[in-house]
């Protein structure tokens, strides 16, 4: 990693440079998230008391170090992938053609800004799995687990439910083709969960978030919703095939 975090970053981080920005301190929260899990499970290898768990230990430190140098490493990736969309904000936009012209370009460039937060998220995920299979592991250990009346599988039951943080700041007022980016987004973050550990509940989140912005925005640009639904229902029992070619 070339970038250096020090205090002349987080002044740029502060100003109103387009770079660093929230991608690149989401990444650095990351980083600083595998390195703290790193911490714990360094303070067991060794102990009498986590002998058992010790050769798990170890593997999370393998995993999380590798977490850790990708998420620093996509620190810079997040600012060069934002340069050319911050760009884009500045091109002309007098005539009609001029700001069609800039809409194209900045839709591409909206996507392509886009690839690395995905990969910081899905980093986030993967160290907020290790956290919390770490978590269970300790705290099973723990002499005054059950004294305190703590709930365990509980608190680990509800962990990934309650993490949102992948969800990007909505922008109220964006263009049609910024909500529909937002939308795509949050549908693969909901895949990501349903992929990994975060689960169906997660994933369920994720979707009711899009959906309700969905209808929101039939809402306020007049849309009958319903109607078009029951269009697409009935459009749909003349189709000779459904996705994925299953008959009818």
């Amino acid at each position: 990693m070339d970038v250096k975090i020090n205090k002349d970053w987080f002044e740029a981080l502060s100003s109103s440079a387009p770079v660093p920005g929230g991608g690149g301190a989401s990444a650095l929260a990351g980083a600083g998230g595998a390195a703290l899990c790193m911490m714990v499970a360094n303070l067991t290898v060794g102990k009498k008391k986590y002998a058992e768990q010790e050769e798990l230990m170890k593997e999370f430190l393998v995993r999380l170090e590798k977490l850790r140098d990708e998420s620093l490493t996509l620190i810079e990736e997040d600012a060069k992938g934002f340069e050319p969309l911050a760009a884009a904000y500045s091109l002309p936009s007098s005539t009609d053609e001029e700001k069609a012209e800039k809409e194209k370009i900045m839709a591409s460039a909206l996507v392509k800004a886009c690839e690395v937060p995905i990969a910081i998220m899905e980093k986030g995920a993967e160290i907020l799995d290790i956290a919390v299979e770490l978590a269970d592991c300790i705290i099973r250990v723990l002499d005054y687990m059950g004294k305190e009346g703590f709930n365990v599988d509980a608190l680990l039951r509800e962990a990934p439910k309650a993490v949102m943080c992948d969800v990007p700041v909505r922008v109220y007022a964006a263009s049609l083709g910024d909500r529909i980016a937002r939308w795509h987004l949050l549908l693969s973050l909901a895949y990501a969960c349903w992929c990994n550990s975060a689960g169906t509940h997660a994933a369920a989140l994720r979707m009711a978030l899009c959906i309700c912005e969905i209808v929101e925005w039939a809402e306020e640009a007049g849309v009958d919703m319903e109607m078009v639904l029951d269009t697409k229902h009935e459009y749909n029992k003349t189709r000779p095939y459904r996705h994925g070619g299953k008959a009818l």
